[in-house]
C-alpha cells in the first residue's frame, strides 16, 4: 500500500524521469547507429520528441508542485512575510485562471487534432496531451493551494516559505534594564 501510495503523490516525476530516460536511450541508440553502423533509428527522432514534451510539461508540474519554480526575489523580498503570502495568493489565483484556461483550449485542441506523425504515422494528439495533462495537473494544484490559502494558512505559508518567521511584535517584548 506505501508503494502505491508513493507512486501517486509522485506520479508527475515518475513519468517524467521515465519519459527523460526513454528519450536518452532512443537518442543514444540512434546516434551509435548513425556513427558507428551506418543504420540510424528512423523512428527516433520522433519518439525523443514525444518523450521531451512529455517529461517537459510533467517536469512543469512536478517543479510547481514541489515549489521548485525560479521566482523573482529580488522584488518579493522587499515585503513583510504577510504581504509575501497575499502575494503568493495573488498569484496562486492568477495560476488557477490562467492554468484552467490553458486546459480547457489545450483539450479542445488535442480533440480536434487529426495531424500524424511524419514517420510513425501516430497522432499528434498523444504529443499535444501531454500540454493539455500538464495544464490539468497545473489547474488542479493550484486550486489545492488557492484554497489552502483560505482555509488552511499554516499549510500555504509552510509551502511557499518554510523557512521565513513573522519576526515578533515589538510591543510584546518585555522591557530590558
Amino acid at each position: 500500500m506505501k508503494k502505491v501510495l508513493f507512486i501517486i503523490k509522485n506520479i508527475e516525476e515518475i513519468l517524467a524521469g521515465v519519459s527523460l530516460i526513454v528519450m536518452v536511450l532512443i537518442t543514444f541508440c540512434d546516434t551509435l547507429g548513425r556513427y558507428f553502423f551506418s543504420k540510424p533509428i528512423t523512428w527516433g527522432s520522433e519518439m525523443s520528441l514525444f518523450f521531451a514534451v512529455w517529461a517537459t510539461f510533467l517536469g512543469m508540474t512536478a517543479a510547481y508542485k514541489r515549489n521548485q519554480h525560479l521566482g523573482m526575489e529580488f522584488f518579493s523580498n522587499k515585503f513583510s512575510i504577510k504581504n509575501k503570502l497575499r502575494l503568493q495568493q495573488l498569484i496562486t489565483l492568477v495560476l488557477v485562471l490562467l492554468s484552467g484556461t490553458l486546459m480547457v483550449v489545450t483539450w479542445q485542441f488535442v480533440m480536434q487534432t487529426s495531424k500524424r506523425t511524419a514517420i510513425m504515422r501516430l497522432p499528434y494528439k498523444y504529443i499535444y496531451a501531454a500540454a493539455a495533462v500538464g495544464f490539468t495537473f497545473m489547474t488542479i494544484y493550484s486550486v489545492i493551494y488557492f484554497c489552502q490559502g483560505i482555509f488552511k494558512k499554516d499549510a500555504f505559508r509552510e509551502h511557499f516559505y518554510p523557512d521565513e518567521e513573522e519576526p515578533e511584535d515589538i510591543g510584546s517584548l518585555p522591557l530590558q534594564d
